[in-house]
């Protein structure tokens, strides 16, 4: 080993890589007399033989002492050298940092992130006593969060170049992974400044206890097609918190399927894997032509647009999007090509491809990728797609209530949202987000995923946001009971002379017992008029029954018995 707080076996037997499919050896790290930052040794493997031909192998060894480990309760403070410092604060979980930059020189400090943190806060202070004349100085601050392949650092990692001077104050934040280590570095840059510069950084951990352990794999807050709400909650476990949510919703995910694939055979110049050395050396009669064959695989996605408004659509295979070394699959690129097979975008699968604005028509995805096993492209042949649609922001309420998020169509109870409010450390509070009660976007299909986001802390939502999902439900057509078959009124249809003879029929009815001479004379004209009126005719039937016939062969009782038929 190069250096000896590293402590390894003197001597191993090293045999047949191909034989013995690698060897393992133990080593042992004495760090608890290392000094806070970062260490480097190798462990080198010499032929004993021949130690000329230098290293048959190399282990790097790379050991991060956190800064904040020679703090503690008892000794709050360390002095780093002359100039800088480390300080636990009263709380136990913050620190402050002073800064000696020098120009040109990177000034690195890790820290050990509390379990359950999920973001932190630096407060960066400039600590000159006298400014030089050269100021303001340029120092870049870049923070990374070690979340051991989680996500990569690039994506989460803080990098700002600010330009310090005399009472200069500047709060930055971002996302961290508890139990992780974070660095905290600090340069001046050596171009525009001579002098060196002081500053000091408060670091501030928060968390609201909402995300999962991880940062990507933490599950999103799910409202399914059949529910109103989601329910998901926010603690103050490390210091008072301000609690000021929101959500929204502004992004439509359709995922396809392939409609038809091709397998064939590479290149015999360019798609042939050939042997590796310790093949070849194994078996010296193997060629290059002898080499591993790669296939290619032909995925062809057929979609369509039903807006009439042109949307932005950016295509990804989500499964295996964000995958290079540690890719099951060899080569992935897609095309999009319009109905006249015009190229409109082209990706892969480390970056997301430009947005394409798609106006209504149909449209094809062609996606190519490589694998030496045929078998493994014939089961990958169902590969989905996935289409990431932009859509008008939709805004979704956050209650405190149950009663008010699984109702949320209901308005005019004076239900209120939750507002800004404060919450104590040590506290919790239940939140329900409702599904979005305004217009889905026409085209939305049933079984399409809403995306956006709820934010606990709206003024700071680039730390404090979760993913918000909602399945699009089946399209509404409930129609009132028996509405159909409700007698229609037709009042204003009807004619004048039907409206005057159906006002003679009620004066007939008026005048009954009043004026029987009357009485027939104007039942008489009525028949002559419309002898099939129901309600002349039930008239008549009454006033029959009320009167007295004379003889069977009553002119009467004649009329009668027609009107009885």
């Amino acid at each position: 080993p190069s250096q000896t707080w590293v402590k390894c076996p003197e001597r191993m037997s090293l045999m047949s890589a191909l034989e013995r499919n690698g060897q393992t050896f133990s080593f042992r790290l004495a760090v608890d007399d290392l000094p806070p930052g970062v260490h480097y040794a190798t462990i080198d493997g010499i032929d004993s033989n021949d130690a000329a031909r230098g290293p048959l192998f190399r282990l790097p060894v790379t050991v991060v002492k956190p800064h904040s480990a020679v703090v503690d309760a008892s000794n709050p403070t360390k002095s780093l050298n002359d100039d800088e410092a480390i300080t636990l604060r009263e709380n136990g979980i913050d620190f402050s940092m002073s800064y000696k930059l020098d120009a040109g020189a990177p000034n690195r400090r890790f820290l050990e992130v509390p379990s359950i943190a999920e973001w932190v806060t630096f407060k960066i202070k400039s600590s000159n006593a006298s400014p030089s004349e050269t100021s303001p100085s340029r120092v870049l601050i870049h923070a990374i969060p070690f979340v051991r392949g989680d996500i990569p650092n690039t994506e989460i990692q803080l990098k700002r170049l600010i330009q310090v001077n005399e009472g200069y104050e500047k709060e930055f934040s971002m996302k961290v992974k508890g139990g992780s280590t974070l660095e905290v570095c600090l340069q001046l840059l050596w171009l525009a400044n001579a002098a060196s510069t002081s500053v000091v950084v408060d670091v501030e951990f928060h968390s609201f206890l909402t995300r999962g352990p991880t940062l990507v794999a933490s599950q999103p807050v799910a409202i399914s097609a059949g529910r109103e709400f989601a329910r998901f909650g926010a603690a103050a476990n490390l210091r008072t918190e301000k609690l000021n949510p929101s959500a929204s919703l502004d992004t439509v995910q359709r995922t396809i399927r392939p409609s038809t694939y091709d397998i064939v055979s590479g290149s015999a110049d360019r798609d042939i894997m050939p042997p590796s050395d310790a093949e070849i050396k194994a078996n010296p009669d193997l060629t290059p032509s002898n080499g591993t064959e790669i296939f290619n695989m032909f995925l062809k996605y057929d979609f369509e647009i039903d807006s009439d408004k042109p949307i932005k659509v950016t295509p990804v295979a989500t499964s295996l999007f964000n995958q290079l070394y540690d890719s099951p699959l060899d080569t992935q690129i897609w095309e999009l090509r319009d109905s006249n097979s015009q190229v409109l975008e082209c990706g892969s699968s480390m970056h997301h491809a430009n947005a394409v604005s798609l106006k209504k028509g149909k449209y094809t995805i062609t996606f190519h990728t490589r694998h030496p096993s045929r078998q493994v492209l014939e089961e990958m042949k169902d590969l989905p797609f996935q289409l990431l649609m932009s859509t008008d922001s939709l805004d979704c309420k956050i209650y405190s209530e149950l009663d008010k998020a699984s109702t949320p169509a209901v308005t005019g109870d004076g239900r209120s949202e939750v507002g800004l409010k404060v919450l104590r450390k040590g506290s919790f509070q239940d939140l329900y987000v409702s599904r979005p009660t305004g217009d889905l976007p026409s085209w939305a299909k049933p079984g399409d995923l809403m995306t956006g986001k709820v934010s606990l802390d709206k003024g700071k939502s680039g730390v404090t946001s979760m993913q918000l999902t909602y399945v699009v439900p089946p399209k509404s057509s409930v129609k009132k009971l028996n509405a159909n078959s409700l007698p229609k009124d037709e009042e204003d249809d009807k004619t004048l002379d039907e409206i005057i003879f159906a006002s003679k029929v009620s004066y007939l009815a008026t005048i009954r017992k009043k004026n029987a001479t009357t009485y027939k004379e104007l039942s008489d004209q009525l028949l002559q008029e419309n002898s099939t009126s129901i309600p002349l005719l039930s008239e008549l039937l009454s006033y029959a029954k009320e009167s007295k016939l004379e003889g069977d062969d009553s002119k009467e009782l004649v009329r009668v018995n027609a009107i009885q038929k």
